[in-house]
């Protein structure tokens, strides 16, 4: 499913978090302009992350204890990562992570991966309702 067949479906949140100001506004706004009208995007204080359907985190905000308890409140995390080890991507994956993806500008890798996560969560929301 593409973020064009996304569009007829409910809105969902989607919190961006990094340490850095600069880095979580580039993220929000390159996710809010290529996934408009799909996700609301945004840059919520820590406690928000709690509340997001899709928490895209920059490993340095985000280490793997953190990723698994944001996991267990049904988030689905996507770790970026500036210089990605696969040491690194087996601790996320196990600690739940929906992906572990090299930090890139303008990731045509991290919009796919964001919509099928959108499209995992609406296949569960459809089994379970």
């Amino acid at each position: 499913m593409t973020s064009g067949s996304l569009q007829g479906m409910a809105r969902h949140r989607l919190h961006v978090q990094a340490n850095s100001g600069f880095l979580k506004q580039a993220l929000v706004m390159f996710l809010a302009s290529a996934l408009a009208g799909v996700v609301d995007v945004g840059g919520f204080p820590t406690a928000g992350a709690e509340l997001a359907d899709i928490v895209v985190a920059v490993s340095s905000s985000c280490p793997p204890d953190a990723c698994r308890e944001l996991t267990r409140l049904g988030s689905s995390v996507i770790v970026l990562a500036a210089i990605p080890t696969a040491m690194d991507e087996s601790r996320y994956l196990a600690a739940g992570a929906a992906a572990y993806l090299p930090m890139e500008a303008n990731s045509r890798a991290l919009l796919d991966t964001v919509t099928r996560a959108l499209d995992a969560r609406a296949a569960r929301s459809a089994s379970s309702g």
